[in-house]
Protein backbone atom coordinates (compact mmCIF):
# COMPACT_ATOMS: atom_id res chain seq x y z
CA UNK A 1 0.00 0.00 0.00
CA UNK A 2 1.79 3.55 -1.01
CA UNK A 3 1.77 6.15 1.64
CA UNK A 4 -0.88 8.61 -0.08
CA UNK A 5 -3.61 5.76 0.39
CA UNK A 6 -2.06 4.66 4.03
CA UNK A 7 -2.57 8.67 4.85
CA UNK A 8 -5.98 8.89 2.41
CA UNK A 9 -6.98 5.96 5.43
CA UNK A 10 -6.62 9.22 7.89
CA UNK A 11 -8.65 11.10 5.87
CA UNK A 12 -11.53 8.72 6.42
CA UNK A 13 -11.11 7.69 9.50
CA UNK A 14 -12.83 10.76 11.39
CA UNK A 15 -15.98 10.88 8.81
CA UNK A 16 -15.99 6.66 9.87
CA UNK A 17 -16.24 7.77 13.02
CA UNK A 18 -18.56 10.75 13.03
CA UNK A 19 -21.21 8.12 11.07
CA UNK A 20 -21.15 5.90 13.49
CA UNK A 21 -22.22 8.20 16.35
CA UNK A 22 -24.22 9.91 14.56
CA UNK A 23 -26.38 6.71 13.65
CA UNK A 24 -25.34 4.87 16.75
CA UNK A 25 -27.55 8.38 18.42
CA UNK A 26 -30.67 7.21 16.47
CA UNK A 27 -30.45 3.84 16.90
CA UNK A 28 -30.56 4.87 20.27
CA UNK A 29 -33.57 7.67 20.85
CA UNK A 30 -33.17 7.63 24.42
CA UNK A 31 -29.26 8.27 24.33
CA UNK A 32 -28.33 12.48 24.60
CA UNK A 33 -25.15 13.36 22.84
CA UNK A 34 -24.91 16.69 25.32
CA UNK A 35 -25.39 15.31 28.40
CA UNK A 36 -24.45 11.19 28.13
CA UNK A 37 -20.82 9.80 27.44
CA UNK A 38 -20.34 9.11 23.78
CA UNK A 39 -18.40 5.45 24.89
CA UNK A 40 -22.63 5.11 26.22
CA UNK A 41 -23.09 3.81 22.73
CA UNK A 42 -21.11 0.91 22.88
CA UNK A 43 -21.63 -0.43 26.21
CA UNK A 44 -23.24 -3.92 26.79
CA UNK A 45 -26.50 -4.82 25.58
CA UNK A 46 -27.01 -1.31 23.55
CA UNK A 47 -29.37 -0.74 20.61
CA UNK A 48 -27.03 -1.11 17.45
CA UNK A 49 -24.01 -1.98 19.37
CA UNK A 50 -22.58 -4.42 16.21
CA UNK A 51 -22.94 -1.05 14.12
CA UNK A 52 -21.33 0.64 16.90
CA UNK A 53 -18.10 -1.16 17.61
CA UNK A 54 -17.91 -2.44 13.76
CA UNK A 55 -17.22 1.82 13.06
CA UNK A 56 -15.29 2.47 15.96
CA UNK A 57 -12.72 -0.57 15.23
CA UNK A 58 -12.42 0.39 11.86
CA UNK A 59 -11.87 4.13 12.85
CA UNK A 60 -8.84 2.67 14.99
CA UNK A 61 -7.65 0.76 12.38
CA UNK A 62 -7.70 3.63 9.76
CA UNK A 63 -6.07 5.70 12.24
CA UNK A 64 -3.16 3.17 12.94
CA UNK A 65 -2.88 2.56 9.13
CA UNK A 66 -2.45 6.57 8.60
CA UNK A 67 0.53 6.09 11.44
CA UNK A 68 2.51 3.45 9.59
CA UNK A 69 1.96 6.03 6.01
CA UNK A 70 4.05 8.88 8.95
CA UNK A 71 6.41 6.45 9.36
CA UNK A 72 7.21 5.44 5.96
CA UNK A 73 6.96 9.44 4.60
CA UNK A 74 10.31 10.55 4.90
CA UNK A 75 9.01 14.20 5.33
CA UNK A 76 6.58 13.40 8.04
CA UNK A 77 6.78 14.32 11.51
CA UNK A 78 9.16 11.46 12.51
CA UNK A 79 8.58 8.04 13.35
CA UNK A 80 7.94 9.03 17.52
CA UNK A 81 4.98 10.73 16.14
CA UNK A 82 4.13 8.16 14.18
CA UNK A 83 4.71 4.85 16.78
CA UNK A 84 2.30 7.22 18.85
CA UNK A 85 -0.40 7.19 16.34
CA UNK A 86 -0.13 3.62 15.63
CA UNK A 87 -0.64 3.01 19.04
CA UNK A 88 -3.18 5.44 19.94
CA UNK A 89 -4.89 3.78 16.85
CA UNK A 90 -4.84 0.00 17.96
CA UNK A 91 -6.26 0.93 21.56
CA UNK A 92 -9.18 2.50 20.47
CA UNK A 93 -10.05 -0.52 18.51
CA UNK A 94 -9.02 -2.87 21.21
CA UNK A 95 -11.61 -0.47 23.44
CA UNK A 96 -14.42 -0.84 20.86
CA UNK A 97 -13.90 -4.73 20.50
CA UNK A 98 -13.40 -6.01 24.32
CA UNK A 99 -13.58 -2.94 26.47
CA UNK A 100 -16.77 -0.84 26.53
CA UNK A 101 -17.91 1.56 29.09
CA UNK A 102 -20.02 0.02 31.67
CA UNK A 103 -23.58 0.52 31.88
CA UNK A 104 -24.74 3.34 33.90
CA UNK A 105 -25.59 2.10 37.15
CA UNK A 106 -23.73 -0.36 37.30
CA UNK A 107 -20.42 -1.31 39.66
CA UNK A 108 -17.36 -1.04 38.11
CA UNK A 109 -16.29 -4.03 36.15
CA UNK A 110 -12.90 -5.11 35.09
CA UNK A 111 -13.58 -4.52 31.57
CA UNK A 112 -14.52 -1.03 32.92
CA UNK A 113 -11.66 -0.67 34.72
CA UNK A 114 -9.62 -1.47 31.47
CA UNK A 115 -12.08 0.77 29.45
CA UNK A 116 -10.85 3.65 31.78
CA UNK A 117 -7.29 2.83 31.79
CA UNK A 118 -7.04 2.62 28.06
CA UNK A 119 -9.50 5.64 27.31
CA UNK A 120 -6.82 7.42 29.29
CA UNK A 121 -3.92 6.49 27.81
CA UNK A 122 -4.57 6.97 24.55
CA UNK A 123 -5.40 10.44 25.20
CA UNK A 124 -2.31 10.84 27.16
CA UNK A 125 -0.74 9.21 24.08
CA UNK A 126 -2.18 11.77 21.57
CA UNK A 127 -1.21 14.65 23.55
CA UNK A 128 2.27 13.38 23.60
CA UNK A 129 2.20 13.17 19.60
CA UNK A 130 0.76 16.68 19.42
CA UNK A 131 3.20 17.80 21.71
CA UNK A 132 6.79 15.74 19.58
CA UNK A 133 4.53 16.86 16.40
CA UNK A 134 5.23 20.60 17.21
CA UNK A 135 9.03 20.06 16.76
CA UNK A 136 9.26 18.46 13.49
CA UNK A 137 5.70 19.50 12.01
CA UNK A 138 6.72 20.68 7.84
CA UNK A 139 4.17 23.05 7.81
CA UNK A 140 2.37 25.77 9.64
CA UNK A 141 -0.60 24.87 8.71
CA UNK A 142 -0.12 20.75 10.66
CA UNK A 143 1.27 22.99 13.50
CA UNK A 144 -1.45 25.32 13.89
CA UNK A 145 -3.88 22.19 13.32
CA UNK A 146 -1.55 20.43 16.59
CA UNK A 147 -2.29 23.58 18.89
CA UNK A 148 -5.65 23.71 18.11
CA UNK A 149 -6.18 20.01 18.81
CA UNK A 150 -4.35 19.90 21.93
CA UNK A 151 -6.56 23.53 22.89
CA UNK A 152 -9.79 21.52 22.66
CA UNK A 153 -8.82 18.39 24.23
CA UNK A 154 -7.36 20.30 27.19
CA UNK A 155 -10.30 22.45 27.73
CA UNK A 156 -13.00 19.39 26.86
CA UNK A 157 -11.29 17.27 29.59
CA UNK A 158 -11.28 20.29 31.93
CA UNK A 159 -15.14 20.91 30.84
CA UNK A 160 -16.32 17.27 31.39
CA UNK A 161 -14.51 17.21 34.89
CA UNK A 162 -15.48 20.55 35.80
CA UNK A 163 -19.51 19.45 34.96
CA UNK A 164 -19.48 15.89 36.25
CA UNK A 165 -18.22 17.75 39.34
CA UNK A 166 -20.75 20.15 39.81
CA UNK A 167 -23.68 17.69 38.43
CA UNK A 168 -24.04 19.37 34.88
CA UNK A 169 -25.88 17.54 32.14
CA UNK A 170 -22.94 18.32 29.90
CA UNK A 171 -20.68 16.11 29.91
CA UNK A 172 -21.01 14.62 26.68
CA UNK A 173 -20.58 18.27 25.31
CA UNK A 174 -17.08 18.26 26.39
CA UNK A 175 -16.41 14.66 25.34
CA UNK A 176 -17.42 15.39 22.19
CA UNK A 177 -15.33 18.95 22.14
CA UNK A 178 -12.17 16.37 23.40
CA UNK A 179 -12.69 14.15 19.98
CA UNK A 180 -13.44 17.00 17.88
CA UNK A 181 -9.82 18.61 18.74
CA UNK A 182 -7.85 14.72 18.12
CA UNK A 183 -10.02 14.27 14.89
CA UNK A 184 -9.60 17.32 13.41
CA UNK A 185 -5.76 17.21 14.38
CA UNK A 186 -5.27 13.97 12.86
CA UNK A 187 -7.38 14.71 9.97
CA UNK A 188 -5.60 17.47 9.26
CA UNK A 189 -1.75 15.69 8.96
CA UNK A 190 -3.61 13.18 6.91
CA UNK A 191 -5.09 16.22 4.79
CA UNK A 192 -1.33 17.83 4.59
CA UNK A 193 0.77 14.34 3.99
CA UNK A 194 -1.17 12.62 0.99
CA UNK A 195 -0.66 16.56 -0.50
CA UNK A 196 3.04 16.07 0.24
CA UNK A 197 3.50 12.85 -1.27
CA UNK A 198 0.89 13.24 -3.92
CA UNK A 199 3.53 16.49 -4.96
CA UNK A 200 6.40 14.42 -5.08
CA UNK A 201 4.72 11.52 -7.36
CA UNK A 202 3.25 14.05 -9.64
CA UNK A 203 6.76 14.12 -11.42
CA UNK A 204 6.68 10.36 -11.67
CA UNK A 205 3.76 10.31 -12.78
CA UNK A 206 5.03 12.86 -15.72
CA UNK A 207 8.04 10.85 -16.43
CA UNK A 208 5.84 7.18 -17.08
CA UNK A 209 3.11 8.49 -19.29
CA UNK A 210 2.59 6.47 -22.17
CA UNK A 211 4.68 6.59 -24.99
CA UNK A 212 7.62 7.78 -22.93
CA UNK A 213 10.96 6.40 -22.83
Amino acid sequence: MSIRHLYTAGILAPFVYLFTVLIGGRLQPDHAHLSDPVSLLGAPGSAGLAWVVGGWTATGLLYALMGVGLWRDPAGLGRRVAALIVATGLIMAVIALAFPMDPPGAPLSGIGLGHIVLVGASAVLLIAAIILSARRAPSRFERRAGIGGLGLMLAGGIGAGAAAAASVPLVGLFEIVTQTGYHLWLFALAVAGWKRTSARSAPLEVQKRPGQS
